[in-house]
């Protein structure tokens, strides 16, 4: 992929394909409510987040194929650092699941400094040919995550229902094709 992304402060972000390994590289950075979320999702201690979400992000690779990086500005030691993970997939197969499966984990950079770029553009370019592929895309959000489900409103998603994952509430957020 290797998109290139400007936001508003000239900053610019990178979108390029995501590797299993990446997962052990942002594990310790993530925002505390995807911790809780990917530790309540698969019943593991935050000791053990790395190894989960690794696990998770290893299955989206092979069975969707379409896990992506985001990388933020260059720091001053030159370099780039992951801020994002995010993907989607085909998982039809549970019939109360949309055709289409989204998921985004990330720092607080994201979402402090880049939130209406990457808005923009999954609202723009990715959303809308997600939608025309699969008619409908959603996943589990955990109903505590504020910040997630506040920016899936806001990009049109709507709860569908409420679901229980190891006696943690959870939403299933979903957006139709028009």
């Amino acid at each position: 992929m290797g998109h290139q992304v400007q936001n508003e402060a000239s900053a610019t972000l990178e979108i390029i394909e995501a590797h299993p390994d990446m997962a052990y590289a942002i594990a310790n950075s993530l925002r505390q409510a995807d911790k809780d979320e990917i530790c309540a999702v698969y019943d593991v201690s935050e000791e053990l987040l790395p190894h989960a979400l690794e696990n998770s992000l290893t299955m989206a690779v092979k069975e969707a194929g379409s896990c992506f990086a985001i990388l933020g500005p260059k720091h001053e030691d030159g370099k780039r650092r992951i801020i994002s993970l995010f993907g989607y997939g085909d998982f039809s197969t549970d019939r109360r699941y949309p055709n289409g499966t989204v998921w985004l984990v990330s720092t607080e950079e994201l979402f402090e400094n880049h939130a209406h770029t990457v808005t923009k553009v999954f609202l723009r370019f990715l959303l809308p040919q997600l939608l025309d592929k699969y008619g409908s895309v959603g996943n589990y959000v955990k109903a505590s995550n504020t910040v997630h489900v506040r920016w899936l409103k806001r990009c049109g998603f709507k709860v569908d229902h409420r679901r229980q994952f190891n006696d943690e509430s959870f939403l299933l957020m979903r957006k139709d094709h028009v």
